[in-house]
């Protein structure tokens, strides 16, 4: 799902532990926080407004933007 938000500025990802890169399985594009547990949900707007506020590039990326958005009308 963070991906899929951040796609229109990134075409690759990559995710690390530590030293030690994880392999994804990522999910095709339309899998979306309706996809998720109330608890990962959570996790992943966390995740989105984090990045938001973070300098990367994709911090500007109109699709994670507007995701957002869009999960925060979802939240108590």
């Amino acid at each position: 799902m963070l991906f899929d938000a951040c796609s229109d500025r990134s075409q690759n990802i990559e995710l690390w532990q530590g030293e030690r890169p994880l392999s994804l399985n990522l999910p095709g594009r339309g899998a979306g926080l309706d996809s998720l547990c109330e608890a990962h949900q959570e996790i992943a707007v966390k995740t989105e407004e984090i990045i938001v506020r973070s300098e990367w590039a994709i911090a500007a990326s109109q699709r994670l933007l507007d995701q957002l958005k869009t999960a925060r009308r979802w939240r108590p």
